[in-house]
């Protein structure tokens, strides 16, 4: 019988792989779909979604600002050899690329914080 990892259930080894996949799959999309440069808007129905859109980066930069720090804080907690470690370690590789992403398609705004 394979060890387990400490304070990580198998219900939870599943979660995280499901998690993951449909994480990455998440990014693939979105790396396929967003350009990487800013848009300018032309006319008032541009203007009008600049908000909207605003909004949906802030919100999704927070989740997976999240995510990271939870990850990160996981992976502290399990030892260097912990068979699970790998799968954390693809969440945080998969949460730093959405990161980055964002950060490429829609850069912050002199005004943001």
């Amino acid at each position: 019988m394979p060890s387990r990892s400490p304070g990580v259930s198998r219900k939870t080894r599943q979660q995280l792989l499901q998690e993951l996949g449909v994480l990455q799959e998440r990014l693939q999309q979105l790396e396929a779909a967003v350009p990487f440069r800013r848009m300018p808007s032309q006319g008032t129905a541009g203007e009008e979604a600049q908000p909207l859109v605003q909004s949906v980066v802030r919100h999704l930069s927070n989740v997976v600002t999240v995510m990271l720090g939870y990850t990160e804080l996981a992976l502290r907690n399990l030892s260097p050899e912990a068979k699970d470690r790998r799968y954390l370690e693809e969440v945080l590789a998969a949460g730093k690329r959405m990161r980055d992403l964002l950060h490429k398609a829609f850069p912050p705004s002199r005004g943001s914080h």
